[in-house]
């Protein structure tokens, strides 16, 4: 049996600790898994995930000017004002800026054979849907909540916001499939490289532009001394997703590294999109920058 957490907050160091952030597009995640094996060599997982897409509302200001001047009229002539108007960002009284969100919830049954530890692995699953854009919720289930109350731990450090909701919430099933194939490519006790190539494809009745057909490719590089030491992962993983009525298909490249042994451990994992902006049912997700997840995995 297994339990991960997974947090993920895209804030670049050098944005960070400046006053307006950079909390745009995909900002912020949690993702919880258990998972156990079920006999005959196969593995349940169940998996709750939430994701966190925003962007900032602008607000417009009207400001009017005595332009009697430029006339060599006295100030306040009557007829000589003329009204300028400015829309940008800028804090409300409190000193929390507005912002609008979407949040996408998915929790989720997952059925695979890797316990059979074959070359070829098979997966299918089926799960719950969901995208909120109307209120804050609980702390685990929620990516907005975790949002703010991670920020207002940081304080000032980081900005504040007020969440604007009332754009409803949506629900719809989903259902996955996937296969996939690893292949050992050298083993010499220490050392280990293997591969990894792997096609899916999932549905949601939420939304058909949340359909999407995938295709990826890993390879892994693995070092552990003997059987009593740590062992040390670098991973790098190139992955495309083509959504529904969408072009061009969305591409992901990352790199990841890992510490741990048989019954714990830990790894960071960077990953970039080169796409401009995500799909379009995720309407907020309009930022390329390098995403860092942090993670950890418990073996019971």
């Amino acid at each position: 049996d297994c339990f991960a957490v997974q947090v993920v907050d895209k804030i670049p160091p050098d944005i960070l600790f400046k006053d307006y952030g950079n909390d745009r597009g995909s900002t912020h995640g949690l993702l919880l898994s258990l998972s156990k094996g079920v006999g005959d060599g196969y593995h349940l997982t169940l998996e709750y995930q939430t994701n966190l897409y925003t962007k900032l509302n602008p607000k417009t200001v009207k400001i009017t000017i005595d332009t009697s001047f430029e006339y060599e009229l006295p100030p306040g002539t009557p007829g000589f004002e003329e009204t300028l108007e400015f829309t940008s960002i800028m804090k409300n009284d409190d000193g929390t800026y507005d912002q609008k969100y979407l949040e996408e919830n998915i929790a989720k049954l997952v059925l695979d054979n890797r316990d059979k530890v074959e070359a070829t692995y098979y997966r299918a699953g089926l799960g719950w849907h969901r995208l909120n854009e109307d209120k804050l919720e609980g702390l685990l289930i929620s990516s907005a909540k975790q949002q703010k109350v991670w920020h207002s731990f940081l304080g000032n450090k980081t900005p504040q916001y007020n969440y604007l909701g009332g754009g409803g919430v949506r629900e719809g099933l989903s259902g996955e499939i996937a296969i996939g194939r690893d292949d050992i490519l050298y083993n010499n006790g220490e050392i280990r490289v293997s591969s990894n190539l792997e096609a899916s494809g999932a549905m949601s009745t939420l939304d058909s532009r949340a359909n999407y057909v995938a295709a990826q490719a890993a390879m892994k590089i693995d070092y552990q001394k003997n059987q009593e030491s740590l062992a040390y992962r670098v991973s790098t993983r190139v992955r495309t997703k083509k959504f529904y009525k969408e072009n061009p298909s969305q591409l992901h490249s990352e790199i990841s590294f890992d510490i741990g042994n048989d019954t714990f451990f830990c790894g960071m994992t960077f990953t970039k999109r080169l796409n401009d902006s995500g799909p379009s049912y995720l309407k907020y997700d309009d930022d390329n920058e390098i995403q860092t997840d942090v993670h950890c995995k418990k073996n019971f």
